[in-house]
């Protein structure tokens, strides 16, 4: 709003229009010192056991290849939404060449277990007749279609936060997640990196790692002063 303000202002200097049309909106006022942020959120080891344990008993076999391909790619929801069938390699558990954000191109690392689901999320479709280029689809006026980020992020997500508690559960959670618990596990910050399609390991560390502090402290204790 301010910058189509300020074009405005820019005409009215210029003696193009008589007045600024957003003269007369009201506009939010911000504080001095307030930025909206996002909270992100690191789901515990905990938290995936318990969303494992609810879609064994539940039959939303979509909603769990959705959590599961995202937590282990840790792909931006704009390429999640973007997979294609055939980008999927069964063999070597890649998906490549996705569609991202701004035309980047992305490649995705899958556990074994989203390729098991992939594979029984396939089967499903073939059984009940669902067609579509896309590995996530909606029946959209008759036709099956790919699933759009807007429905992945504002209902999707919402549904995986509301079984465990988490209301404000965001598709990014799900990078930040994965990435925190393979760098705890062991793995090494360079790799991890890679995975996330970061260009530098500084913005990784700085913003998709939080440690275990209690295995920080139980590491320190091996060389104690």
């Amino acid at each position: 709003m301010s910058s189509i303000s300020s074009f405005f202002l820019y005409l009215l200097r210029k003696r193009k229009i008589k007045s600024n049309p957003l003269d007369y909106i009201e506009r939010p006022s911000v504080r001095a010192g307030e930025k909206p942020q996002i909270t992100q959120t690191y789901l515990s080891q905990e938290q995936l056991d318990r969303l494992r344990k609810h879609f064994r008993k539940s039959d939303d076999l979509q909603l769990e290849l959705y959590f599961e391909l995202s937590l282990s790619t840790m792909l931006r929801v704009n390429a999640i939404c973007n997979i294609k069938v055939d980008q999927i390699n069964f063999e070597t558990g890649m998906i490549t060449g996705i569609k991202e954000k701004e035309g980047y191109i992305v490649d995705g690392y899958c556990s074994d277990t989203t390729i098991k689901l992939i594979k029984k999320w396939l089967g499903y479709r073939k059984e009940n007749g669902i067609e579509c280029e896309y590995l996530f689809v909606t029946k959209y006026t008759g036709d099956w279609k790919g699933v759009n980020k807007n429905t992945m992020q504002t209902v999707w997500t919402k549904k995986i936060g509301m079984i465990i508690d988490v209301p404000g559960l965001h598709p990014h959670d799900f990078r930040h997640s994965g990435s925190s618990l393979l760098f705890n596990k062991g793995m090494s910050l360079e790799d991890v990196q890679e995975l996330l399609n970061h260009r530098s390991p500084d913005t990784t560390l700085k913003h998709y790692i939080r440690r275990d502090m209690k295995k920080l402290q139980d590491t320190k204790k091996k060389f104690e002063l």
